[in-house]
């Protein structure tokens, strides 16, 4: 079983027996009829078997995914495209900050 989790402001893909450390949940959610009090309980239950939880950033697994596929095809060598990666990566990440 896996989730995608949004509490404050940020998105968790989390599975079975991840850890996931966030924000406490506030009383609000269940006076203001956003969830039920079993749906909390079900929901913290849920987080509190997750064991592990690993974020990926799509962007760049793809440019590193398309990188390594030129040097696999022939196209590029393993250096080539390390430093490929390398500088299209620093520019991804400034471009974030």
């Amino acid at each position: 079983m896996q989730a995608i989790i949004v509490t404050g402001g940020k998105q968790y893909k989390v599975a079975e027996g991840d850890t996931l450390f966030i924000e406490k949940l506030e009383a609000e959610a269940v006076s203001e009829g956003r969830m039920t009090a079993e749906e909390v309980e079900r929901f913290e239950s849920f987080l509190a078997s997750v064991e592990n939880s690993t974020l990926v950033d799509e962007t760049a697994l793809g440019i590193i995914c398309e990188e390594a596929a030129a040097c696999f095809t022939g196209a590029r060598t393993a250096a080539e495209a390390a430093r490929i990666i390398q500088e299209r990566l620093s520019i991804y990440v400034s471009e974030q900050s």
